[in-house]
């Protein structure tokens, strides 16, 4: 990673908190411009090799926010996110900033529902939902309700990704 790469994702990072955090939305084209710089970079200093790494790491950013996607719990902005990103850091790199990522977005969480006063309600409601599967609460056919809490994700997304060239930085 050279510093060109790095802010880049900090640029596209900072803009997806911006949007997220005003708009509730990540615009196609930051994540657009991210694969298209990722592929590039990727192609230009690897061949074909280049383009398979980059391609891995797409495949595996949006491939583990697919599921909580599926389920309603977050938009497609997130996983296009996290899968431009993936495209220029590679898959040994995503897996580091979806780790990031999901502590970011743990404390993000947990920082909303105190911020709402809704932490030990939706405790208990965490707590039976391991107990009885049955409990739909918050979730009606995969789409959130009213009584569920929206988390920007693309906040944790580049939280994620700023640890991640904060390691790189230092090591």
């Amino acid at each position: 990673m050279n510093l060109l790469t790095v802010g880049i994702l900090l640029t596209a990072t900072g803009l997806a908190v911006y949007y997220d955090l005003t708009a509730r939305r990540i615009p196609n084209w930051i994540s657009a411009f991210v694969i298209a710089y990722g592929m590039t970079a990727h192609v230009w200093s690897g061949g074909w090799t280049g383009l398979f790494l980059s391609l891995g790491g797409l495949a595996i950013g949006g491939g583990v926010l697919l599921i909580p996607y599926l389920m309603g719990g977050m938009g497609t902005g997130d996983v296009k996110l996290l899968a431009a990103i993936g495209s220029v850091v590679g898959p040994d790199g995503i897996i580091i900033v979806f780790i990031l990522t999901a502590l970011a977005g743990g404390l993000l969480a947990i920082f909303v529902l105190l911020a709402q006063r809704r932490l030990v309600n939706t405790s208990n409601r965490v707590v039976r939902l391991f107990i009885d599967q049955r409990l739909r609460e918050g979730v009606v056919g995969g789409k959130p309700t009213k009584r569920s809490v929206a988390i920007p994700y693309g906040v944790a997304i580049s939280v994620g990704t700023w640890g991640f060239i904060g390691l790189w930085a230092h090591r």
